[in-house]
């Protein structure tokens, strides 16, 4: 309906006198941002007992290179088919695939905590993959939402082709590679500070061992099986999309199977949010505590 009306009104105003009638819309309808485009767009945010206003069509003027002119028109392209409530929000998350974005709800109320405590804020969870990410980068700096990057180091050998962590030299992870922490070699990915993965309020999260010494995971569902194995492994007959995944004698071969099972992600998703017991996966555990602690 609201959109319907946004339609309606645009169609009259446009049939009138050019210099008669203007409309000012204040809205917290993410279907009526959808519906007016970008160019119209005042945006408003809260600072303290103050509001900053944000052109969108200022900031678009103030892009000077091709490739930021693309990324502008790709991140308002995608926000009209997709979500446009990053304007509504008081925190985003980005996240690489369906099945981060259909867990996440499940993991933000276990990492939640008195102090600490996701729930209470209207989160945004954006699905962006990983070779998108980055070009997100302008817009949320600009829009000045606290936002977490939940992405894969999507290790690669010599021959650039995709292997385990351990035996991986780079990345082909556009985000990390080219926004933070803005590095190739997957050792100096790994080795990055908590200030090289930090831009401003936008912070990246990928995947780091569950014990120190422990393996790293390439994917989700790798660290996954790294920091839930025993609990897989006795719950399985629970599992009713993934159950035949887990036949392995103990924790330690599945953790050694890990990397080599191919996940039907949507079954997988549903089979976690279906049961609880399992733990939030450290990597993204320690990104949620970090926006939790973010003033929005």
């Amino acid at each position: 309906m609201q959109t319907v009306f946004l339609t309606k009104a645009a169609t009259f105003l446009q049939s009138s006198d050019p210099e008669g009638a203007q409309l000012i819309v204040t809205t917290h309808s993410s279907h009526i941002v959808a519906s007016s485009g970008f160019s119209p767009v005042r945006y408003f945010r809260r600072r303290g007992s103050r509001a900053v206003v944000r052109d969108l069509m200022a900031f678009k003027e103030r892009l000077t290179s091709n490739d930021e002119k693309e990324a502008f028109e790709f991140v308002t392209q995608y926000l009209t088919i997709v979500r446009c409530d990053l304007f509504f929000c008081d925190k985003a998350i980005m996240v690489e695939g369906a099945v981060e974005r259909l867990v996440l709800p499940k993991m933000i109320q276990l990492v939640a905590a008195p102090e600490l405590d996701l729930t209470q804020s209207y989160v945004s969870v954006v699905e962006v993959g990983g070779a998108y990410a980055h070009v997100f980068k302008d817009f949320l700096k600009s829009l000045q939402v606290p936002t977490l990057v939940i992405t894969d180091l999507d290790a690669t050998g010599g021959d650039r082709k995709k292997c385990r962590v351990a035996q991986g030299v780079s990345t082909s992870n556009a985000t990390l590679k080219q926004w933070l922490p803005k590095k190739v070699p997957l050792a100096d990915i790994q080795a990055s500070t908590d200030a090289e993965r930090t831009d401003g309020i936008i912070r990246v999260a990928f995947q780091v061992p569950e014990v120190a010494g422990g393996p790293c995971a390439r994917s989700f569902e790798e660290a996954f099986c790294y920091a839930n194995a025993a609990w897989l492994l006795a719950n399985k007959e629970k599992l009713r999309g993934t159950a035949d995944l887990f036949t392995q004698a103990d924790a330690g071969a599945l953790e050694e199977a890990a990397y080599d099972i191919a996940f039907p992600k949507a079954d997988f998703a549903i089979d976690l949010i279906l049961n609880d017991g399992w733990k939030t996966p450290k990597y993204i555990a320690d990104g949620l505590v970090w926006l939790a602690r973010q003033v929005a």
